[in-house]
């Protein structure tokens, strides 16, 4: 999951009546496309899971399709940030941050795979018409720099060897990202057993010898 562990929740001016009707629509949409993929999850079959009366509720809340699945997506990173963030911070020291970080990766993974299954097929299939992709991705990149700083950091506390903070910080995120797209396509793929083995592997690739 891509998520900056230091983001704030984003606030607005809509009310609570409004914002648990979005909530009740995205997570029907979250379900819809869970199941049935991102190429059937038609306004009607969103609106039939969210027992809607009518599509027109779903136009009355969100602009377009565009704005629901966007809605989809922040809300899905949102929940893996308060699911991730305790979880990182609880830590001080280097190698145990770098293993929370991990671990609370795929753990949410684990108890959210029907989230997950909606967020890599919302991402990788939603397309518009000339094939750019529906949902922008502007951010997506910074735990990558979070990562890359708090390698550096290590590295400058004696902590971590050294070794090249972007080839590892994106071999980390390359390796989260693929637990991901596991996920979506195998049913039986042990997401924490995974996370243990990527601790363990970035344990051994980080930690600094000779401060042992």
């Amino acid at each position: 999951m891509r998520v900056n562990p230091n983001d704030a929740p984003p606030t607005g001016g809509r009310s609570f009546i409004t914002d648990a009707r979005r909530g009740q629509i995205v997570t029907a949409a979250i379900e819809t496309v869970a199941e049935l993929g991102y190429a059937r999850a038609s306004f009607a079959q969103i609106a039939k899971r969210a027992k809607l009366s009518s599509v027109r509720l779903i136009s009355y809340h969100f602009d377009d399709k565009e704005d629901l699945f966007q809605a989809l997506v922040d809300t899905v990173q949102e929940q893996a940030r308060v699911f991730m963030q305790p979880r990182i911070r609880a830590h001080t020291e280097p190698g145990t941050m770098l293993a929370a970080y991990i671990e609370a990766n795929l753990e949410f993974m684990a108890e959210r795979p029907v989230e997950v299954r909606a967020l890599v097929d919302v991402l990788s299939n939603a397309r518009r018409e000339d094939g750019t992709p529906l949902i922008g991705t502007a951010g997506f990149d910074t735990p990558v720099a979070l990562l890359v700083q708090h390698l550096r950091d290590g590295q400058r506390s004696g902590a971590f060897r050294p070794f090249d903070a972007e080839a590892m910080a994106t071999a980390i995120r390359a390796s989260i990202d693929a637990a991901a797209n596991r996920l979506a396509v195998e049913d039986d793929f042990d997401a924490r057993a995974y996370g243990r083995e990527l601790v363990t592997l970035f344990d051994l690739a980080t930690r600094n010898e000779a401060a042992s």
